[in-house]
């Protein structure tokens, strides 16, 4: 199917998966959805749960704001967001500053190989 539709596979992944906590069985969820690139490499995710409940969000990763700073952003309908800063160090190593909605404030150091 990708040497027909090289450009269709490259922006539309279609999915379906099955989480399960770790050894047993507590909870099944179903999903079904697409992921879409938009203009400005915005990343556009539409996903039906197997309850009917429909999730769409928006991301985007590696914003260049200078040569080496970059910034990250995510929003969806279950009113969850994050943002992130990078600073590039070197070719191999960065830090990186976090804020995600629901775990709050990170740091890190991002290895690169």
């Amino acid at each position: 199917m990708k040497e027909l539709y090289p450009e269709l596979i490259d922006y539309i992944f279609e999915y379906c998966s099955q989480y399960c906590s770790d050894s047993e069985v507590k909870a099944r969820e179903y999903h079904l959805g697409f992921m879409y690139t938009l203009p400005m490499l915005v990343n556009f995710q539409a996903e039906v749960y197997h309850d009917g409940i429909v999730r769409l969000s928006l991301m985007r990763e590696d914003i260049p704001i200078t040569k080496r700073i970059r910034a990250g952003f995510m929003v969806n309908t279950d009113k969850e967001f994050m943002v992130d800063l990078r600073y590039i160090i070197n070719r191999n190593m960065g830090i990186r500053t976090h804020y995600d909605s629901d775990m709050g404030f990170g740091v890190g150091l991002t290895l690169n190989y």
